[in-house]
Formats: structure tokens, C-alpha cells, sequence
């Protein structure tokens, strides 16, 4: 579902892994931080963000200073 061509679906896959896989989705959720899709992008933020562990943060930090522009901005 993370890699389905339909933004729609993408952002379904989003709120899953949140509910759903906890700290074991956080790989996925950052690939999407860069989806071309800007509200696949800040629902995998929030999801990331509610994860809240050190990793996630970790994930965070690591898009803002060297992910794409359209990803720092974002964030």
C-alpha cells in the first residue's frame, strides 16, 4: 500500500502503519516524508511525529538537514 500509485491509498497505508505498527513502521514512514504527494507527506509527518521516540526525532533531524528541499520545507 506505501508504494501504490493513488495518493489516496498512500495516505491509507499512513494511517495503518500508525495505528497499527508502532516504532517497526518508522522505515516506511520515512520513505514518505518525500512523496511527491505534499498531503502524503505531512500525514507520514504527523505519524512520525506521534511515534515519538528517539529514532523517530532521529528520522526527523536527519530529512531536515539532508533530505530534499521540498522535505525540509515541509518540515
Amino acid at each position: 500500500l506505501v508504494a501504490a500509485p493513488n495518493a489516496a491509498v498512500r495516505r491509507t497505508a499512513i494511517e495503518l502503519l500508525r495505528m497499527l505498527g508502532g516504532g517497526d513502521a518508522l522505515p516506511s514512514l520515512v520513505t514518505l516524508l518525500d512523496d511527491p504527494e505534499p498531503q502524503v507527506q505531512r500525514d507520514a509527518l504527523r505519524a512520525v511525529m506521534q511515534i515519538g521516540t528517539d529514532e523517530a526525532f532521529t528520522a526527523l533531524q536527519t530529512a531536515l538537514t539532508s533530505g530534499p528541499s521540498r522535505t525540509r520545507d515541509l518540515i
